[in-house]
C-alpha cells in the first residue's frame, strides 16, 4: 500500500498505528507529526498526537489534542479512553498526593463512562473501567466489568489479564462465612484467574506467556502500553 498510494490517508493512519503497537517512538513522532500539520482537522489524527504526547509524559500537550479531537469528532470514544489512560498514568506515578491521585481516577472514571455512552460495547472502554474500578478497591464491580470486556472482546487479550487481575483480587479479599468456605470461594477464583490468565497468554504469547497472575497495576501497565486497537481513516 506504500508503494502504490503512500499519500493516502488510510495508509498513513494504518502506518502510524503500526509504530504505536511497536512502541518506535521515534517513527510515532515522525509519522504523527506530518499527520498533525496535514490532516489535524480529524479526531482519528489528533488521538496519534494525544498518544505521542502521553508516551513523552507531555499530559498538557495531550489534552490539548484531546480536546481538539472531541470538538473534531464528539462520539470518538478512543479519545476518551485514552484521556481516561492518562488519568489513572498520573494517578499512579506516585508524585501526587492521595487526595489529588484519587481526584485523577475519579476523572478517569468519567472519561471511561463517556467512552462507553459513545460505544457501549467498546471492549477498551469496558477494560479500563474494570481496572480502575480494581484500583479504586471495588472488586465485585470491577469483576463484572472485566467479564463484559472477555464477552465483548474475545480475540482482546487486556480484557482477560484484567479479568485474571479481577479474579485474583476476588481470591485476596472473600470471606465466607465459615474458614472452609473462604477456602473453597478463594480456590474458585484463583482457578477463574488462571483460566482467564491462560487465554490472555494465547492471544499475546510474546507479552503474557509466563507472567504471574496480574494485579490490578500489572493490568493496567499491560493495557495502557498493549490496549489501543487500530483507529483509521477508511482507505479511499
Amino acid at each position: 500500500a506504500i508503494l502504490s498510494e503512500g499519500d493516502n490517508l488510510g495508509v498513513r493512519t494504518a502506518q502510524t498505528y503500526i509504530a504505536l503497537k511497536r512502541g518506535n517512538a521515534q517513527t510515532l513522532r515522525s509519522l504523527a507529526t506530518a499527520l498533525g500539520k496535514d490532516e489535524g482537522q480529524r479526531s482519528e489524527v489528533q488521538l496519534y498526537l494525544m498518544a505521542l504526547a502521553n508516551s513523552r509524559g507531555d499530559f498538557a500537550g495531550s489534552r490539548t489534542y484531546f480536546e481538539r479531537g472531541v470538538l473534531a469528532e464528539p462520539t470518538n470514544y478512543a479519545l476518551f479512553v485514552e484521556r481516561g489512560n492518562e488519568s489513572v498514568a498520573i494517578a499512579l506515578s506516585g508524585r501526587l498526593a492521595k487526595a489529588d491521585a484519587d481526584l485523577e481516577l475519579e476523572s478517569a472514571g468519567v472519561m471511561y463512562e463517556t467512552a462507553l455512552i459513545a460505544r457501549p460495547e467498546s471492549q477498551e472502554a469496558l477494560t479500563g473501567m474494570a481496572i480502575l474500578l480494581l484500583l479504586q478497591g471495588k472488586t465485585a464491580d470491577g469483576e463484572r466489568y472485566a467479564t463484559a470486556a472477555a464477552r465483548t472482546g474475545s480475540a482482546y487479550a487486556p480484557a482477560f489479564f484484567a479479568l485474571a487481575a479481577a479474579h485474583a483480587e476476588m481470591a485476596r479479599k472473600v470471606k465466607g462465612e465459615t474458614p472452609r468456605d473462604t477456602a473453597r470461594m478463594a480456590a474458585e477464583h484463583t482457578n477463574q484467574a488462571e483460566k482467564a490468565l491462560a487465554t490472555a497468554a494465547k492471544l499475546d504469547k510474546t507479552n503474557l506467556e509466563g507472567r504471574p497472575l496480574p494485579t490490578p497495576r500489572a493490568a493496567f501497565q499491560y493495557f495502557g502500553r498493549y490496549g489501543r486497537t487500530a483507529l483509521l481513516v477508511a482507505p479511499k
